[in-house]
């Protein structure tokens, strides 16, 4: 899922394709969705993005939460259809609250347990469905094991957020117990081929260029 930029139709390569391989850009195109509230929204944007990427032949890794997830296969099977089938879309996951393993979100004092007991309750997470009041695991199915039969293959990425911490290292243990092979880590000096973290290997990232960036207004003081 690392590939060639393109600049109106060209690629971005030939350009300095006489400078020699150290100088070819190669570009991932990664799109997080976590949007359960405005689902209609959602969905709409999601099929114009696959529409896009389509359109211009270019891969795109699509990030997914369960919670997203259980509503698209409540209200768009079409949409599930196609993230299924494109030969143009990838799927990976990350987390976002209620899930206490999302990074300073620990209501359910994970932190407290350690072996059998953390995995044990870290395992129930991924393999059912959260009630987003309360952030409890239910009776149904969810989670990375819900995607990956879903999908029909182990989403491949995983974004832990949950720090170096011993809930990090638990929770890449249930997910390379699963099948997932790269988690991610974004930083200053960016991440090589090869890393490998926790035993899943790091998502290669050189520059993270985001298309915006939330502005808080401990920002705009900063910046002012």
């Amino acid at each position: 899922f690392s590939f060639r930029a393109v600049v109106d139709g060209q690629p971005v390569a030939n350009a300095v394709a006489d400078a020699g391989p150290a100088n070819t850009v190669y570009v991932s195109f990664i799109l997080n969705v976590h949007d359960w509230v405005f689902p209609e929204d959602s969905v709409a944007t999601l099929s114009k993005i696959i529409d896009l990427h389509e359109q211009y032949r270019q891969p795109v890794d699509i990030y997914l939460t369960d919670a997203v997830v259980q509503i698209y296969v409540a209200q768009a099977p079409a949409l599930i259809n196609r993230l299924k089938t494109s030969p143009y879309v990838s799927i990976s996951l990350h987390v976002r609250p209620p899930v206490p393993y999302y990074s300073g979100f620990d209501w359910a004092g994970l932190s407290t347990l350690s072996g059998d007991a953390l995995g044990a309750k870290l395992l129930a997470y991924e393999e059912h469905k959260v009630d987003l009041a309360t952030g409890e695991t239910t009776a149904d199915e969810g989670g990375y094991e819900y995607m990956k039969k879903l999908f029909g293959y182990p989403p491949y990425v995983v974004g832990l957020s949950a720090g170096a911490t011993p809930v990090e290292r638990a929770l890449a243990a249930v997910y390379r117990a699963k099948g997932a092979k790269f988690t991610l880590v974004h930083n200053d000096v960016g991440t090589a081929w090869g890393v490998v973290r926790n035993g899943l290997f790091m998502r290669p990232e050189t520059v993270e260029v985001k298309v915006y960036e939330r502005k808080t207004e401990v920002d705009f003081a900063t910046e002012i």
